[in-house]
């Protein structure tokens, strides 16, 4: 008979508290890691993907351009060919624009060409639509699949309440466009910087020759930008109240795009970087930059006061 054996004695050992310690710790490194890296990732996802679809929108501009001589005229623009009707006449609802640029380039209601940073029409947050950042959603008839639009009046900031609600309740807008002439904005920026009025809050064209020579409407439109909200959600201010001063009303859209884009390609200290782009706020630190302009001490704070330190919208320029 064989020898028996004695039993081997099981082990149930544990991990000891040291050990758990450890795990918990590196399981909080990792989460951590994870909570901190994958928002960054998504986020530079986005902006990839937008500036795709901006240089899918200028390729659209461009084209535009080639077959029409001028960018697309904005909502609220006094037609080209309109210089001798009457302001406003009521018979003549070719006077002023009253559709989005969106659907003169046949891309209304395309969205994968709007701002995918966007959460409605109100790129400021301050829950109301201002002149520039109104662009009709219009009426889609099911059947036909044809939109129309409001054409009745223009807005003024608080009538067409109906479309003013749709756009305040939107979960993606059009990437916003501002069109301007080129000479007439560089006049007028020229007015802002030797007055010392580095935001274009005023416009007073018997101060100044910079301001004399421009026309309304403008000879062509033959510069743009187009604005995203970008990560921080907000324009801050880059498409608030028109400049305050002698210009006629009919005008007012006009004057409130060339003060947009102004503050949209605005260069102070001409080092490249736009004062309150997005990127360069963030990864060139063109929100920290102080500088002299004329005798004046500048910072670069954006238009909006309560947001000034903050990163601003994704711009993208004409060519």
């Amino acid at each position: 008979m064989a020898p028996r054996h004695p039993a081997r004695a099981v082990s149930r050992r544990g991990f000891t508290l040291i050990e758990l310690l450890t795990v918990i710790a590196i399981i909080t490194l990792l989460a951590g890691i994870t909570f901190t890296v994958l928002p960054r990732v998504r986020e530079k996802a986005r902006i990839t993907a937008m500036v795709g679809t901006a240089k899918q929108m200028q390729t659209i501009l461009v084209n535009y351009m080639t077959s029409s001589k001028s960018y697309p005229p904005m909502y609220g623009y006094v037609s080209l060919d309109a210089r001798d009707i009457a302001a406003g006449d009521p018979i003549d609802l070719n006077y002023y624009f009253r559709r989005p640029y969106m659907a003169l380039m046949k891309s209304h209601g395309q969205e994968d060409l709007y701002d995918n940073f966007s959460e409605s029409g109100d790129t400021d947050r301050d829950e109301a639509i201002s002149l520039l950042e109104f662009s009709p959603i219009g009426n889609k008839d099911i059947a036909s699949g044809a939109v129309t639009f409001d054409e009745s009046e223009l807005y003024n900031g608080s009538n067409l309440g109906t479309e003013r609600s749709r756009q305040l309740n939107a979960e993606k807008r059009p990437l916003t466009y501002i069109a301007v002439n080129a000479s007439q904005a560089k006049a007028a920026r020229r007015y802002w910087v030797e007055t010392g009025d580095f935001l274009g809050t005023t416009w007073n064209r018997n101060d100044t020759n910079a301001l004399r020579n421009i026309t309304f409407p403008p000879p062509t439109l033959d510069a743009y930008v187009l604005i995203s909200v970008g990560p921080s959600g907000s324009t801050f201010g880059l498409l608030g109240d028109p400049p305050t001063g002698n210009y006629d009303p009919q005008h007012i859209y006009y004057v409130a795009a060339l003060r947009a884009y102004y503050l949209a390609t605005r260069d102070l200290n001409d080092n490249g970087a736009l004062d309150f782009e997005f990127q360069a706020r963030t990864q060139q630190d063109e929100g920290a930059t102080e500088y002299d302009v004329n005798g004046t001490p500048v910072n670069n704070d954006l238009p909006d006061p309560a947001n000034a330190k903050n990163a601003g919208p994704l711009i993208f320029t004409s060519p």
